[in-house]
């Protein structure tokens, strides 16, 4: 395995060399030399040599007591647990930054903490009261615990010497809390890398998620069996880049951190050793070629015995990913194998296959190398997995593509005849159901004239009355009051003499509608009684709130304004009140006969007022007559 780790370090550094266009200083002998005006528009990366003081947090206020440190790298590397259980480390880092240029919202960025930090930055010989930032507990880090995607803002650096100093403890197989890179720059444009980040993953896992769906339902309705082996890549692709990027912290509680770090390492592991099993089972089943059954047994035991392995050993220590691997090689140029046996039997895809997963064959074992060996949550393999998936789902699409045009020509000649022989009856039933549609139209058209006033467009005396008694029952079920307003136009006649029956008519249809613009609860209804007169039916309304209501309206007619021509006209109304808790000797007439008989008092007394009468019956006989003046 060393010669393979070097291979993929070699790799690695190969790959990073060919996508960086400057050369960017890094820290030596627990120095660095931060340009403020580079860090402004792109991170400086810290990873490098820093100063460590183990066994012990030093204090701001001892680094004058601290003779010889010695030199580590940061990140620290994952190393495999050669004891039962972890022991606790602690220490201190340190790291001298020498700033040459101001640097106005500077930021430190941890992709990946593992354990418990405090950090603190501050300028020399400056005096330190409180530290920037704390992560976790330093006397009782959890076994395994990690942070992802932290930013800690700093206050503004001018040029001189800083001291970047940090306190950690940790359990993690590193030894080390600092188990991921490390860089500084702009706090805004740190922010918004982050941001992008978490963004670009939950699109990612959104999609993927969305395929395994779809391959599911698909799956289970035309048998196809390589499609949940599609569903589980999506699920574990999805999986794996849910928990090593962190998206895992976001979408639990704070108070489920105590858990999350074991749910997040089983998780993990859970991926990484179903991911490569089930990409050979897919490979097999799309390209239709036959596995031996010892290997189809094998592909699926080693998995479950690994997770077994994976969910006992998180309470102990950390699985090492020697034995991942080990089974993503072996799996890997199992799954190649397949592609390329295809290949040459040239199979439907296998071309297209063994392109899409060639980005996987190269990405795979460098992000294996930057995030077991360097800490760095930033890995693509989930994205080459999904490209292979989007090919396999629009190698799905194409494959139902082909049997829909194949089943839609055989079926053609049977269509062609069943066309002829049902064309006849599907005109006549098209002229009946248009029939059928025209009737059903005059029907709904017949039954809203047959409730509604002609002239004013509210509802009529006949459609009023079946509400009213439906109401009626309603309220003696329930024990609800029920108010009636009876409203009747002052001096119409009169008008209607002088003026002419046009403009009656419009002073009708005006006040109407705005007595219905005033009523819109549930249950109000608005009716034209007869003639000049109007009814208003209104449930759960106590007497009070009914008088209130009435004498509001009587306001808001007395002051609109009705134009016909070039003449403007003024009506008023009086309105008759009646309130009734309906019971069982009593009927709906009662009421209407109250409230015209209260509309008839408000006419005797002078018109344009409201009056109210309680209905015959009532607990409270005192209460005979009311007006209300506002």
């Amino acid at each position: 395995m060393g010669f393979f780790r070097y291979f993929l370090a070699l790799l690695c550094l190969l790959t990073q060399m060919a996508l960086s266009h400057a050369e960017i200083p890094l820290p030596e002998d627990g120095k660095l030399v931060l340009r403020g005006d580079s860090a402004q528009k792109l991170p400086t990366t810290l990873n490098g040599e820093w100063n460590y003081i183990a066994g012990r947090w030093v204090q701001p206020d001892e680094l004058a007591s601290i003779m010889q440190p010695t030199t580590v790298r940061v990140p620290a590397e994952t190393r495999p647990a050669r004891a039962p259980r972890l022991q606790q480390s602690s220490g201190t880092y340190l790291l001298d930054l020498l700033v040459d240029a101001p640097l106005a919202e500077p930021a430190i960025h941890f992709q990946r903490i593992c354990g418990a930090a405090t950090v603190y930055l501050f300028r020399a010989g400056d005096l330190v009261t409180a530290p920037l930032a704390r992560f976790g507990k330093l006397s009782d880090p959890r076994h395994n615990d990690m942070l992802f995607n932290q930013v800690v803002k700093l206050p503004a650096l001018t040029a001189g010497t800083y001291h970047l100093l940090i306190q950690q403890s940790s359990l993690h197989a590193s030894a080390s809390a600092l188990c991921g890179p490390v860089e500084l720059g702009d706090a805004v444009t740190m922010e918004y890398t982050r941001a992008l980040g978490t963004i670009k993953n939950v699109t990612v896992v959104a999609l993927l998620l969305g395929v395994a769906l779809g391959s599911l339902l698909l799956g289970s309705q035309n048998g196809d069996r390589a499609a949940p082996w599609l569903t589980l890549v999506c699920i574990g692709c999805a999986l794996l880049l849910i928990t090593v990027s962190g998206l895992l912290s976001m979408l639990l509680p704070p108070e489920a951190n105590s858990n999350l770090d074991r749910l997040r390492i089983i998780g993990c592991y859970s991926a990484l050793a179903w991911l490569p099993p089930a990409l050979l089972m897919l490979f097999s089943h799309t390209l239709s070629i036959g596995l031996p059954r010892w290997l189809k047994v094998v592909n699926i035991a080693v998995p479950v015995v690994l997770n077994v392995v994976f969910v006992v050993a998180t309470n102990r220590l950390v699985p090492y990913p020697t034995s991942l691997v080990a089974l993503w090689g072996i799996e890997l140029c199992a799954s190649y194998a397949v592609v390329v046996l295809a290949c040459r039997l040239h199979r439907d895809y296998a071309y297209l296959t063994l392109a899409s997963s060639l980005p996987l064959l190269v990405v795979m074992p460098v992000d294996l190398y930057r995030y077991f060996e360097q800490g760095n949550i930033e890995i693509y393999t989930p994205y080459a997995i999904a490209l292979l998936v989007a090919v396999h789902a629009c190698i799905y699409a194409m494959r139902f593509g082909a049997a829909y045009r194949l089943a839609a020509r055989l079926s053609a000649h049977l269509q062609e005849e069943v066309e002829i022989r049902t064309r006849e009856l599907s005109t006549k039933n098209q002229k009946l159901e248009q029939t059928q549609i025209e009737l059903q139209q005059a029907n709904e058209t017949l039954q809203q004239l047959s409730i509604t006033d002609g002239l004013t467009g509210v509802h009529n005396r006949m459609y009023f009355e079946q509400q009213l008694a439906q109401e009626w029952r309603r309220c003696s079920r329930q024990g609800l009051p029920l108010s009636l307003l009876m409203i009747d136009a002052d001096h119409f006649k009169q008008l209607n003499d002088s003026a002419g029956h046009q403009v009656g008519d419009a002073c009708l249809r005006s006040v109407a509608m705005e007595i219905d613009q005033q009523f819109k609860r549930a249950g109000e209804l608005v009716a034209r009684y007869g003639g000049e007169e109007f009814i208003v039916l209104l449930p759960d309304t106590q007497q009070n709130k009914a008088l209130a209501i009435a004498e509001g309206l009587r306001i808001a007619i007395e002051r609109m304004p009705i134009n016909h021509g070039e003449n403007e006209y003024r009506v008023t109304i009086s309105i008759g009140v009646s309130t009734v808790t309906p019971g069982m000797d009593q009927q709906p007439a009662q009421l209407i006969a109250t409230a015209d008989a209260a509309l008839y008092e408000a006419k005797d007394a002078g018109r344009n007022r409201v009056h109210s009468i309680p209905m015959l019956g009532q607990r409270n006989p005192m209460a005979t007559q009311q007006q209300l003046h506002l």
